[in-house]
C-alpha cells in the first residue's frame, strides 16, 4: 500500500503516535515492527504494521541491518506536525 491509502485507515493516526511513543525524538532510538505497534490494542496492530511498512518505503524510517528501524529526518519532523495539528 502506498502512504496515500495508508492515510484513509482509521488507525492511522493511532499508529504514527505509537511509533513516536516507541522512538521519540530520538535519531538513535531502534525499535522492531512489533515494538513499534505495541502501544496500540492487539486488533489494530496488523494495520498498523501496514502503517509502518509504508513509512519504510515513504523513507520515513530507516531499516538497520538487524531489523530494526529508526527515524529519517523527514520522518520526524513529518509525524512531530501531525501529531502537534490532533
Amino acid at each position: 500500500m502506498n502512504i496515500h491509502k495508508i492515510r484513509e485507515l482509521p488507525v492511522y493516526r493511532d499508529a504514527v503516535k505509537s511509533i513516536y511513543k516507541e522512538l521519540g525524538e530520538s535519531f538513535n532510538k531502534h525499535a522492531t515492527i512489533t515494538n513499534l505497534v505495541r502501544h496500540l490494542p492487539k486488533n489494530q496492530r496488523y494495520l498498523a504494521k501496514d502503517v509502518v511498512n509504508a513509512f519504510i518505503k515513504a523513507g520515513y524510517l530507516r531499516k538497520h541491518r538487524t531489523d530494526t528501524f529508526s527515524w529519517t529526518a523527514e520522518g520526524l519532523e513529518y509525524s512531530k506536525n501531525l501529531l502537534k495539528n490532533v
